[in-house]
């Protein structure tokens, strides 16, 4: 990388937690008034449960495991205001309510992609975003937010129920669309 008095480059940053490994790549970091950052955010490997347990935010009923490269920017300071974009993958989705013995699972994928945005804040993480799962496709859009909880809207026009493993445990056979709302907080 390089160093100048207002402007750094960084060829690659990684980070390792109980979550997974992220680096950042490409890195222009630019120090003023407004302090901004850009570089290519790759996920080897990222289970989104463990990173929000880890970043405090509670036990959220969603567990997937990501991989995938994300172009990113945005402001540091004043306020942290980040934005990627660009295609993730994943080996499953596994959505559930309530916890332990109450646990009862709402829906669990396969492989899945998913090409959309994410921003992220001191406050919130919020996505908006295609999926496919098999053959079907569909949207989501959705926002974290640290202290309120978590608000997750999803739907498709086309969906075989073939590409689910479960959908709240009850077996559907076809094809149909939907649309749903998942919201809570760590303790709902």
């Amino acid at each position: 990388g390089s160093v100048s008095e207002a402007q750094t480059t960084i060829d690659t940053f990684s980070i390792r937690n109980s979550a997974g490994e992220v680096s950042v790549e490409k890195i222009d970091l630019k120090i003023g008034k407004e302090s901004t950052i850009a570089g290519d955010v790759n996920i080897q490997s990222l289970e989104i449960q463990k990173l929000l347990r880890s970043l405090g935010v509670g036990e959220v009923p969603v567990q997937t495991h990501l991989k995938g490269t994300l172009p990113c920017s945005g402001s540091i300071t004043p306020k942290l205001a980040l934005s990627c974009s660009g295609t993730i993958n994943s080996d499953y989705l596994n959505v559930y309510s309530g916890e332990g013995d109450d646990a009862f699972n709402i829906v669990n994928t396969g492989p899945y992609q998913v090409s959309g945005k994410v921003e992220v804040t001191n406050k919130a993480v919020s996505y908006n975003g295609g999926l496919t799962v098999g053959d079907s496709i569909g949207t989501s859009s959705g926002t974290i937010d640290f202290e309120k909880g978590f608000n997750i809207e999803y739907g498709s026009p086309k969906f075989n129920f073939a590409d689910l493993k479960n959908l709240a445990q009850i077996k559907f056979e076809g094809t149909g669309s939907l649309k749903g709302v998942t919201k809570g907080n760590s303790h709902t």
